[in-house]
């Protein structure tokens, strides 16, 4: 039996415990955060069990205990005596996360201190009591969660007046996007409409698919782009609206704490960099969002990239004034002297996880979560070319001295494989924006004054007495009418009802129907060398259909107005000769598809080829449809093909004014703009850049390789590449010490047959156009499932040049895949063969990429045995890179045949020049092999 001593004994741990559970539930509300295990839901007023206790915890502790560990930390850091007292705080959003709340503030000086939260209900009716936190990161501040919270606010002290209480953000999702901008906040004087355009357009380029954008000031003509991107769901704008004194420099360190909560949950990655710097990768050939992907450490939570200055001289233009202005002042098109790359660490820009990230800084993460880093890249793997301005700020006189010790200056350019698509892509969004909007406004106001007759007198004069847009034009008063009319959707409404569709009716007219092109130059000489054919390649099929009077009549104003023309670059002689060495193109030939005949897909072959060769060197003469009839115009418009040479168009801006290329010959040399010369280790070594003079201050370069020819094939790795092909055929020339030789060589004739090379050969992962619309290509399973398999024409605008826009409701509507999707359907139409359903025609809905289609694409040196003592061997890699891999699954045979000897290739470079591929003798013991 025990006795009463011990009894009391046994009773006091008892006790001791009992005090412990006491006060560990009669802790004050504001200490603390909720339980580890509850998780309140914002849209159902309860409290929900969650199984996501790890996820709850931080490195094993409870979360805001974590946090408060971190300000803490600040705290010693700082050497301060006490937090900072906090009189007052402005919010600027509030997010709702599954474990916390979490507010941005825009109040300077207060990190650390302390605020309290404030919890309201859909009524706005203030919940519980408030719950003391602090400021930490700065201009962050974290709050523990409540059950029927719907707005939260902050005051200074536990029973102060609150500020007014905001909505939350919901960020309990899955990230809906895979690489989003976060852009410093706009300021200064300098106009922004260029800048801004050439970044998002730059970033999209890299995948990029969203873009958060804080606007401290901008100008009204600025916002006209800016709201556009808006209008189409790419950006998103944050107006940063002070209380404070502060100066514009004062605002990115608020932007870029907000935007790292902004797109954490929503985004998997995150840009954090400047208006006028663009993230590139260098050796690696894929986008940014290609290298993201292909990232499989989990530890890693951001990448970091380097520096090079490119020494920006002039302030951007007032206003837009065309496509000219925007080739001569592109920042990446414009400037190219260029600093030494900076050291690690300096002035570095990151692409981050905004999931694995806890506070950021300008240049890098500050604090990342536990069990993750930030990987920083070499420069051979990718840096930021930043177009900084040298007056702004008088960045010249107090940096410029410290960048130039990093190393020499040097002309370098912006990736050329990207350029040409960057500018066209610039180009169509300006032009777009700034000359429609005045028209457009002035639309509008006279709609809201009632005016809608008097607007519309014009278009009912044009229409040549169509009745049926008559009667639409009719109806129109009793649509203004009705109540709640949006004039929007009115003349959406007219538009949409009326029947614009080109392939509509059968008459396609004749060429001797459509006005006279415009002439350039003095015409064709009078002696020439006609084209012909040194191999003596046998006819095909395709001269038995297509002849001399087709061509004739679809091209009549070929060559600069004056029609095909043996001595010049186009004409049906020309044609027939580089067809033949394509015996698949127009014949129906090797096509295995059976949703259209032999006869069927050799003239939708024929089609395509001519709708890109429309968009590339076509006329393109818009006018016509002022002064004729729809199809009448349609009709002429599109026998517009075969016009331009030279890019740029008939007067090209990359040539000698004095010859600007109204002569083939002209094209023998060029000013900077059209050089597209592309330089990197490998490139370099299969095709370097002709490194000649020409003489001429007006156009000074020779190795300029600017589009030239029908779809003009471009850069000197295209060039290059077409150059060994010719080898493959006996034709002896050098395209990259002579690139004008493709539209002065007639022995065979270059200009068609590069063209013609372009467009029937893969360059991995991207299969040949000709393969798409014959139905000889692999789509991927995603794309399959959406229809994108088969003989369709829409993934073809992607090969050629990355356009997925759609195609326009008007006629003729702008450029790029638009006009491409209205081409073809015209050309189908002149053949009589059938198209397929409109959205085949584009590849706006196609799901994957073709670049996200995995399969290997180039041979690389086989890094599994490079590091042994055998010797040295080449495999297929997912990457691309200069020799190309043609997977058969993927892939004709009759270019898997070519595997063999590009692996040799391979293995060959790899012992010539082992350092283009990082390789040494000690490294990589397989070289002395």
């Amino acid at each position: 039996m025990i006795n009463r001593k011990n009894r009391l004994f046994l009773l006091i741990p008892i006790f001791i415990l009992l005090v412990f559970l006491l006060q560990l539930f009669t802790i004050p509300d504001s200490q603390v955060p909720l339980k580890k295990f509850e998780v309140f839901s914002k849209s159902e007023n309860r409290i929900e069990n969650s199984n996501n206790g790890k996820e709850y915890l931080i490195d094993g502790s409870d979360r805001f205990q974590w946090y408060r560990k971190q300000r803490d930390s600040f705290i010693k850091k700082a050497k301060k005596n006490s937090t900072p007292e906090v009189k007052t705080i402005s919010i600027l959003q509030a997010y709702e996360f599954e474990f916390e709340y979490v507010i941005s503030h825009t109040t300077p000086d207060i990190n650390g201190g302390v605020v309290f939260c404030r919890y309201f209900d859909s009524s706005d009716k203030e919940i519980e009591q408030s719950v003391e936190s602090f400021t930490y990161p700065e201009w962050t501040i974290y709050c523990p969660k409540r059950k029927g919270t719907h707005k939260i606010s902050i005051s200074v002290k536990s029973n102060s007046e609150p500020t007014l209480p905001i909505p939350l953000l919901n960020r309990i999702t899955e990230p809906k996007y895979n690489l989003s901008m976060c852009m410093t906040p706009m300021y200064g004087p300098e106009p922004k409409w260029l800048l801004l355009t050439e970044m998002i357009e730059h970033y999209k380029l890299q995948g990029a698919d969203h873009f958060y954008l804080y606007v401290s000031h901008i100008s009204e003509y600025d916002s006209y782009l800016l709201q556009d991107y808006v209008r189409t769901g790419e950006v998103e704008v944050i107006y940063l609206l002070d209380r404070y004194k502060r100066k514009d420099h004062g605002w990115p360190m608020i932007q870029y704490s907000d935007c790292l909560i902004r797109s954490r949950a929503q985004s998997k990655w995150s840009i954090f960099a400047d208006i006028d710097e663009r993230l590139i990768m260098t050796n690696y050939t894929g986008t940014i969002l290609n290298y993201l992907d292909n990232l499989k450490n989990e530890t890693i939570g951001g990448i970091q990239f380097r520096q090079r200055w490119i020494l920006k001289t002039e302030m951007m233009p007032q206003n837009y004034t065309g496509e000219k202005q925007i080739l001569e002042w592109m920042p990446t098109l414009r400037w190219h002297n260029t600093s030494s790359v900076g050291p690690p660490n300096h002035t570095v820009k990151c692409i981050v996880d905004p999931r694995k990230v806890f506070e950021t800084w300008t240049h890098f993460p500050k604090i990342m979560y536990p069990g993750h880093v930030i990987k920083q890249l070499l420069p051979e793997e990718g840096i930021v070319r930043h177009y900084r301005d040298q007056t702004m700020w008088s960045w010249g006189k107090k940096w410029l001295a410290g960048v130039l010790k990093f190393g020499p200056l040097s002309m370098t350019d912006y990736p050329t494989n990207y350029q040409k698509k960057l500018f066209e892509a610039v180009e169509k969004r300006t032009k777009y924006v700034y000359e429609n909007f005045q028209l457009c406004a002035l639309l509008h106001g006279m709609l809201l004054w009632n005016n809608v007759l008097s607007v519309l007198n014009a278009i009912v004069y044009s229409l040549d007495g169509n009745n049926e847009e008559l009667n639409l034009l009719n109806d129109l008063p009793d649509r203004i009418n009705a109540s709640t009319t949006n004039y929007d959707d009115v003349i959406g409404a007219f538009f949409d009802d009326t029947d614009n569709s080109i392939v509509s009716t059968i008459d396609y007219g004749k060429a001797s129907d459509c006005p006279r092109a415009a002439k350039y130059g003095k015409g064709p000489p009078a002696d020439c060398i006609a084209p012909s054919d040194p191999n003596n390649k046998p006819k095909t099929e395709l001269e038995s259909w297509f002849t001399q009077e087709m061509f004739e009549d679809l091209f009549p104003n070929a060559n600069l107005g004056w029609g095909p023309h043996s001595c010049w670059p186009y004409s049906y002689e020309a044609f027939i000769i580089a067809s033949r060495y394509f015996p698949n193109f127009g014949t129906g030939l090797n096509v295995n598809n059976t949703v259209y005949s032999q006869n069927e897909n050799k003239k939708r072959d024929l089609a395509t080829f001519f709708a890109h060769a429309i968009q590339e060197t076509g006329e393109n003469n818009i006018a016509l449809y002022d002064t004729m009839s729809d199809q009448a115009a349609s009709n002429c418009f599109y026998r517009g093909g075969f016009f331009n040479w030279f890019e740029g168009g008939p007067t090209s801006g990359f040539l000698d004014p004095a010859n600007p290329g109204h002569q083939p010959i002209d094209g023998d040399s060029c000013s900077l703009g059209g050089l597209y010369c592309s330089s990197s280790a490998q490139i370099n070594y299969f095709y370097e850049c002709a490194n000649k003079s020409s003489g001429n201050p007006a156009s000074p370069f020779k190795g300029c390789y600017f589009g030239r020819g029908a779809i003009q094939i471009s850069y000197n790795y295209n060039y290059g590449q077409f150059n060994d092909w010719l080898k493959t055929q006996n034709i002896s020339v050098d395209l990259l010490e002579e690139p004008n030789l493709v539209m002065t060589k007639m022995d065979p004739p270059l200009s068609i047959l590069a063209s013609l090379w372009f467009y029937m050969t893969p360059q991995p992962p991207k299969p040949a156009m000709h393969d798409i619309v014959m139905g000889n290509w692999n789509s991927g399973e995603k794309n399959k499932a959406a229809g994108y398999t088969g003989p369709i024409f829409g993934p073809t605008s992607l090969i050629i040049n990355n356009e997925c826009s759609g195609e326009d409701k008007v006629n003729p509507g702008g450029g790029g895949e638009s006009r491409r999707i209205k081409a073809f359907k015209w050309f189908c139409g002149y053949f009589d063969v059938p198209v397929e359903k409109d959205e085949l025609l584009s590849c706006k809905k196609m799901p994957t990429p073709l670049d996200q289609i995995w399969h290997n694409l180039s041979y690389q040196p086989d890094w599994s045995s490079t590091w042994k003592e055998v010797p040295c061997e080449c495999a297929p890699a997912s990457y691309g890179g200069m020799i190309g891999y043609y997977d058969p699954n993927y892939y004709p045979q009759e270019f898997a045949e070519v595997n063999e000897y590009n692996r040799l290739k391979c293995i060959a470079s790899m012992y010539d020049n082992p350092e283009m591929y990082s390789m040494d003798n000690k490294t990589s013991p397989c070289l002395n092999y």
